[in-house]
């Protein structure tokens, strides 16, 4: 999955207050999705290439679903913390 850092993916997979929401439509009717902090923050986005808000917000969630799969948290804690 480019685009992501691990630290990224991370904060993903370890809070459960994040929001999935999504932005639009822009001038060609599309929509972006967008993973949000508490207060709006933005941590992750995409391009505007979603014909609906449910089908962007519903890929924001896809990436979840798909990180807390193939995510260990624990491994890259030790990773970055073992000396």
């Amino acid at each position: 999955m480019s685009g992501i850092t691990k630290l990224t993916a991370l904060t993903i997979t370890t809070r459960d207050d994040l929001e999935y929401t999504a932005g639009g439509p822009d001038e060609n009717g599309k929509f972006s999705g967008w993973i949000i902090f508490p207060g709006g923050r933005p941590l992750l986005s995409s391009q505007a290439i979603y014909d609906s808000q449910k089908l962007a917000i519903d890929s924001m969630l896809a990436i979840k679903n798909i990180l807390l799969k193939e995510f260990d948290p624990e491994e890259f804690m030790n990773t970055v913390f073992s000396i």
